[in-house]
Order: structure tokens, then C-alpha cells, then sequence
């Protein structure tokens, strides 16, 4: 009997789906990872994907990623820094380690989720605590999870671990049928905001049978606190919990996985051969094939931002270090402009600013009834003073710069004046409250208000040094 040819190619793409779309993929990756570079297998799958990748070694260190463009022309940014190393102890993590989510890291992803990025996280089961530390922080930060949720695993309301190798069953719709995993961590179902798309609640550490969230994803309407965009604007967030499937490409494994296996489905979930060996060896291939079509799975769900919103019209944050003292004149620098495009993020600037200054310009109106912008700029900074370059583009009237804690409460006045002919000054923050108290790093805003309206406001990120 023959095939037609129409019916040869309909069976072509049910074999081997088209991507839908090309996607530019900056990839960090570390060659000292413990594993032999085998991460690097992600590169291959996603290029063999149809999509163009760039790796970024961070050579054994942790790099600093905030002069990093993760805008044009990259249309996702994929975080696969890895060290293989238990550590086990809850707070045991080290801002030092190459894989750290550190301030920085944390404050360049939730910049880039508020201007439409595409993120992926490769997290880890809990004894990897250099890796998973700054996650849960991230996690916590984005409001990612829910009130509650432990950063100190293994907990039953944290991370933990499970205790071996698995096949798991995908779920919504994300495309593959099966995941491979082994030693996986989790977010707690309970806990989590996002969409789960694997989950298990066995086989975890101690037997806590808590149903865990293994592989997890979010839209811009699942992320909250430091992801305050409007959600038109916001981005996706992916994150898996092991990264176990890529010693699959180990070269021990090679000789393993090359053998003569049989073809299975993927829905299939036992091997019919008593053969342990060989068995071992099915299993591998197995797992091999799921992985290659799981990731590029992951990419095809986190797709690229498009229009005024996304990273392309992106300018990076900068990092505010300790500058010498104002003078009358600015320092010099790009001019700042308000990037206005369509009504949905008009209340939203992002500036790239010299070292030492913050511009804090009349530069948007605000109506009354939406205090200051909804999605501030970012200021990142690893000790005070922070300088503020204001400019009174207003016209005359009363001017004044307050200092507000993460949640919005008042903390100091820095600037007050009735101005009439001034068109600019400089003012500054020491890092204290108005009782002269020496306040702790973390998230703060500048809020410039004008006879008592709000016009601007700058998001301040105090970072320790080296974190």
C-alpha cells in the first residue's frame, strides 16, 4: 500500500512538530560546574530546536549581570548557572558562590519581569543551598509564593528533596508528555502562584507527602511585589527544580545510552528487560528523549515580548555607588527622557544614569488618583549616600523628596523648597530615618511631590556589597 504524499507529510509534522517561532536565547552557564560541562546539553537542544543561543560562561565567578544586556536582540534569558555541590545547612549559602541569586541577580531579574522579560531559573533540591538561597528570596520578593511559604528547607512548607530518579507525568498543557528528573526539589501546591505543570507528592525527604510543584511557571498577573508593572507590561518567570537530567551527557553515560534500545512511546513507563544493565541503559535513552523535547517545550511557553513594553525597548539599571559631592552643575550623562508609547505604561520611564546620581525630573504628570508611577524605576546601590539630581520641570510651587520604607511608609524628608526660578538641585540620602537611625539595606522609594501631589517616584534597591 502507498502514501500519498499528503499523508506522508501530515505524518512528517505529527513526528516532528515545526517550532513556532525562532527565539534568541542569552544562556549564562558555568564550565566549573561539577558535572563536566554537561549543562551544556541544554544548548545543543535548544539550537537543534531552532533557536539561536548565546552562551555567557561565568568562568567560576560570580558575575556581576547588571551592565548585561538582556534587551534587543535576545528575546529570553535563561539562568543555568550550576555548581554540584551539597551543602545541606538552612543558611549555609554563600553570596560568593558562582550560582548565587545575589542582590544583584535578583534586582536585574525583577527589573527585567517589569519590562516584559522572558526568565528561566534552574533551581535545585534543597541541599544545593548556594543555588536555592537566592531563589527563595526571588520567589518571596516577586510574590511568586504565598504568605507562608519557608525558605529554610527541607520544610513542609518549603523546599525539600526526593529520593531518587522518575518519569512524571506533565500536566496544562505545556506540550511534552513526560519529565525526567532525579533527587528533584519543589514549591509547596499549597504556596505557590503560579502554574504547576509537574507535581508529585512522593518519594519526598522523610516522607512528608506534601504535593510539590517540580517544574513551575509564571505570567505577569501571578507575580506581585517587586513585580509592580502594569500587567499588560510585565513578563514570565519558569523555573525547574534539578538539573540532574543533564548528567545524562556525562561522558561515563555514553557508552550507556548508546546501545541498541528499542523505540517506545513516551507514555510508556516500564522496560520489559530483566537485564539490569541494559535496563539501566533503556532507561537513559529514555530519559534523554524526554529531556530533548521538554526544554525546548519551555522556551516555546515563555515566547518573546513584543511592542513598547517588552526588553527591546529596555535601558539597563544601574548600579548607584558612592559619588563625590554634588556640585551646581550635573554630571554628565545621557538625558532622560520619558519613554511614551501607549497609554498602558505612559507612567513608566527607565533611564540609564552615571554612576552616583539618580535624576528625579518632573518628567510624567500624574493624575491624582494614581499616586506616583505603578511601576518606579530602579535604582540599585551597595551603600548610601544615594544623590538625586531633581529638576523642577513643573514650574513654581512647593517641592519636596521623601524617603519611604518597602512598604510605603515615611521615613525621612531629604528636600523641601518653594521653588520659583530654580530649574534644578541636588539633594542626597544618607541611609537614616528623620530620629537620625541608621536604617538596614533592602527596598526603599524616592517619592517627588509637588503642593502635596504626587508626581515621581524611584525605586531604591540596597544591596550589601559583594551580595
Amino acid at each position: 500500500m502507498s502514501i500519498r504524499p499528503l499523508s506522508l507529510l501530515l505524518a512528517f509534522f505529527l513526528l516532528f512538530p515545526p517550532f513556532a517561532q525562532a527565539l534568541n536565547i542569552l544562556f549564562y552557564h558555568n564550565q566549573y560546574d561539577g558535572t563536566e560541562g554537561s549543562l551544556l546539553a541544554c544548548v545543543t537542544i535548544l539550537q537543534k530546536a531552532g533557536n539561536q543561543v548565546t552562551v555567557k560562561d561565568a568562568n567560576g565567578a560570580n558575575p556581576n549581570p547588571l551592565n548585561d544586556n538582556w534587551g534587543s536582540p535576545f528575546d529570553q534569558v535563561w539562568d543555568m548557572r550550576f555548581v554540584d555541590k551539597d551543602k545541606k545547612g538552612c543558611g549555609s549559602g554563600s553570596a560568593q558562590a558562582v550560582d548565587y541569586l545575589d542582590g544583584r541577580w535578583r534586582s536585574k531579574a525583577e527589573d527585567y519581569l517589569n519590562h516584559g522579560g522572558r526568565l528561566f531559573i534552574a533551581g535545585e533540591h534543597y541541599p544545593l543551598t548556594d543555588r536555592n538561597e537566592g531563589l527563595y528570596r526571588l520567589l518571596i520578593e516577586t510574590a511568586a509564593v504565598k504568605e507562608g511559604y519557608d525558605p529554610c528547607p527541607p520544610s513542609a512548607r518549603g523546599n525539600s528533596s526526593t529520593e531518587g530518579p522518575a518519569f512524571y507525568r506533565v500536566k496544562n498543557g505545556l506540550g511534552p508528555s513526560l519529565f525526567y528528573g532525579a533527587w528533584v526539589g519543589g514549591i509547596p501546591m499549597a504556596l505557590l502562584n503560579g502554574t504547576s505543570f509537574v507535581d508529585t507528592s512522593g518519594d519526598w525527604e522523610k516522607n512528608d507527602q506534601v504535593d510539590r510543584s517540580v517544574v513551575s511557571g509564571w505570567t505577569g498577573d501571578q507575580l506581585g511585589g517587586a513585580i509592580d508593572a502594569p500587567v499588560s507590561c510585565r513578563g514570565k518567570l519558569f523555573v525547574v527544580w534539578d538539573a540532574t537530567m543533564w548528567t545524562l551527557w556525562q561522558p561515563e553515560q555514553k557508552e550507556k545510552t548508546e546501545r541498541d534500545t528499542p523505540i517506545w512511546d513516551d507514555a510508556s513507563w516500564f522496560a520489559w528487560d530483566n537485564d539490569p544493565d541494559k535496563t539501566e541503559g533503556e532507561e537513559m535513552s529514555r530519559a534523554q528523549r524526554v529531556t530533548r523535547k521538554f526544554f525546548p517545550a519551555i522556551a516555546r511557553w515563555l515566547g518573546k515580548a513584543e511592542g513598547p513594553c517588552g526588553p527591546s525597548s529596555w535601558d539597563q539599571a544601574s548600579i548607584v555607588k558612592k559619588a563625590p559631592p554634588p556640585t551646581s552643575r550635573p554630571l554628565k550623562g545621557p538625558a532622560v527622557s520619558p519613554r511614551v508609547s501607549t497609554p498602558a505604561i505612559k507612567n513608566r520611564t527607565s533611564t540609564i544614569l552615571p554612576a552616583g546620581t539618580a535624576r528625579l525630573g518632573t518628567l510624567v504628570q500624574l493624575p491624582s488618583s494614581q499616586p506616583y508611577a505603578s511601576s518606579p524605576t530602579t535604582i540599585v546601590f551597595d551603600h548610601p549616600p544615594v544623590y538625586f539630581h531633581i529638576s523642577f520641570k513643573d514650574g513654581p510651587g512647593d517641592y519636596r523628596l521623601d524617603i519611604l520604607d518597602g512598604k510605603g511608609n515615611f521615613l525621612r524628608t531629604v528636600f523641601q523648597e518653594s521653588i520659583t526660578e530654580k530649574k534644578e538641585t541636588w539633594t542626597s540620602w544618607d541611609g537614616k530615618d528623620e530620629n537620625g537611625k541608621d536604617r538596614q539595606a533592602g527596598r526603599y522609594f524616592a517619592a517627588l511631590s509637588k503642593n502635596g501631589n504626587p508626581l515621581r517616584m524611584i525605586s531604591l534597591f540596597w544591596v550589601l556589597p559583594n551580595q
